[in-house]
């Protein structure tokens, strides 16, 4: 593969990240696995393709780095197959898919059709038998390749030459920060009450996005109330963001133009500005932690971090203080509440839709600093404010799971037909839990699951300790090195810097997966790949030897 190739390949890969849950009829369920939403199949898909190609073409040699992940595949791929092959074993639940309906497997009905078109007779329930247990095995082998396996892809690219492939990495998310700013003031438009915007909203939201998944109200239409720009949901603003923050931090920090560095404090500024009026504690929790890491090195090289850091600390003060009290002052949350407030001025008492009478609520909490800080980040310890009841719900029924099948779990994707048996009961008086029940016994097991709301808690329950522990083991192993690096006071700062950015955004990424699924976006296996080329690529050590 030519190298001009793979630099438009690798910056596509980037830029397309950001579009983590394309609409249903454009997506690549049955190859995806993990991808099968996410835009960044397709360059993926083709950078694949030509890998093979070119490995083919000119032979591919191992090294003993190779050789390594060789071993690592096989060690998760047997833990995770034993894992899955026990699951199905023990799997308690067969009858409740057969007796479900036949459309609970998207192609299932058109194989049934086609088989008896070409004279094959076949049962419903046998076909359904079995792909249940093709289908988890597939979900297995679609996974590593598409996680560990395209890290590896972007290991072998840039492991001679990593800092083209930092560079690259650097600039697509820029752009990236730049058109999500732009796509965001869709958003405040909305928000701050304007019909247009709206209308503008409702016919761009459907292309980029998913709505309404599978018949269920996620992801709405439009988002009143809080700020979500390009994506599904205002927490995925922040799952990227800790993703992209880090890096837009790096460019600042080694801009030497006036003018670009300006620039870039003003993007940065409106960047979080934007992160703010999401309202989402995903993204303040993330952010915070992320900012707090950047002190601490700043703290550790002072002569190229500190002055950017607290200049970068007083615009994200002051932009804490704009987005707090545009939300008290300028942003409703949608045009039908700036209307209900307009008229609440005027003297008029606002009509409930629902009921056709006037009402004496009041429609705007009151918002500043501190309060805004209260509702995002003071809540997350709270079980029952906003969507933690139903986070925490799944988080003690995974949790709980997994200490019943301690060792390999239940499987890799088979644990939703366990949960409503480990909720516990306050979960069930959750609507947005009675929803998840109600669509899993209507629409099938195997169609309607649990959102995995917690990476490492769910894998605790489908592969058990085992799993989980063997799973993370390039994350340890990758935050071990760069750590060594970072500290490595042999080396030159400017060296060392990169890996202080790098390893800031890794760590905000797989915090992400505390509260969420790690594979929301696809940063962490770009990362990985990255991460691996820079540790242990064939000159990475040597380079930093000979400084």
């Amino acid at each position: 593969m030519s190298e001009s190739l793979k630099r438009k390949l690798f910056w596509s890969i980037i830029i397309t990240s950001m579009f983590c849950t394309i609409p249903a009829a454009v997506r690549l369920n049955f190859l995806g696995s993990i991808m099968g939403a996410k835009l960044t199949l397709y360059p993926l898909l083709i950078g694949v393709l030509f890998s093979i190609y070119d490995w083919h073409k000119n032979g591919k040699s191992f090294s003993r780095e190779d050789k390594y992940v060789v071993y690592f595949l096989l060690l998760y791929g047997g833990v995770t197959f034993i894992s899955l092959i026990h699951g199905l074993a023990i799997y308690p639940y067969y009858n409740d898919i057969l007796n479900g309906p036949m459309n609970q497997i998207e192609k299932l009905p058109k194989a049934y059709n086609l088989l008896h078109r070409f004279g094959i007779p076949v049962d419903e329930k046998m076909l359904l038998g079995i792909w249940l247990i093709i289908r988890p095995i597939k979900g297995f082998i679609l996974e590593i390749f598409w996680s560990f396996g395209i890290s590896y892809m972007i290991y072998c690219w840039y492991r001679n030459h990593w800092e083209e492939g930092f560079s690259i990495m650097r600039k697509g998310l820029l752009w990236c920060i730049v058109i999500i700013v732009l796509y965001s003031i869709l958003d405040i438009l909305y928000l701050y009450g304007f019909w247009g915007a709206e209308t503008v909203l409702k016919f761009l939201n459907p292309i980029i996005h998913d709505i309404k998944q599978d018949g269920t109200w996620w992801p709405p239409l439009v988002w009143p109330g809080q700020l979500r720009s390009i994506f599904a949901e205002p927490s995925y603003f922040g799952i990227f963001a800790a993703f992209a923050m880090p890096w837009l931090w790096y460019s600042i920090c080694k801009e030497k133009s006036y003018r670009k560095k300006v620039a870039m404090f003003i993007l940065f500024t409106f960047y979080v500005i934007c992160l703010f009026l999401t309202r989402a504690r995903t993204a303040n929790a993330l952010f915070l932690g992320e900012l707090l890491l950047f002190g601490i090195a700043s703290v550790l090289f002072r002569k190229e971090l500190l002055k950017n850091f607290i200049i970068l600390a007083l615009c994200a003060i002051a932009a804490l203080g704009i987005a707090s009290y545009g939300i008290d002052n300028f942003l409703p949350g949608s045009p039908e509440k700036a209307q209900v407030i307009s008229e609440q001025r005027a003297g008029h008492k606002p009509v409930n839709k629902a009921t056709n009478k006037a009402t004496n609520k009041p429609t705007n909490k009151p918002v500043n600093v501190s309060g805004y800080m209260a509702d995002n980040l003071g809540s997350l310890a709270s079980a029952d404010k906003r969507s933690n009841r139903s986070r925490y719900s799944i988080l003690k029924a995974n949790i709980g799971i997994g200490m019943d099948y301690p060792v390999l779990g239940v499987g890799l994707g088979l644990r939703h037909a366990y949960i409503p048996e480990y909720l516990p009961k306050e979960a069930f008086s959750v609507s947005e839990i009675q929803m998840w029940i109600r669509n899993q016994k209507e629409k099938g097991i195997m169609r309607s699951g649990f959102p995995s709301l917690g990476e490492y808690s769910s894998r605790f329950a489908e592969t058990g300790i085992l799993g989980l522990i063997v799973y993370l083991i390039p994350a340890f192993f990758l935050i071990y090195r760069l750590l060594a690096v970072s500290c490595n006071k042999a080396v030159g700062s400017p060296k060392r810097i990169p890996y202080v950015f790098f390893l800031i955004s890794i760590l905000g990424v797989l915090a992400s997966g505390l509260g969420d699924s790690i594979n929301i976006t696809y940063a962490y296996w770009l990362l990985l790949g990255l991460g691996y080329a820079m540790c242990f690529g064939k000159k990475t050590i040597s380079a930093l030897k000979s400084d």
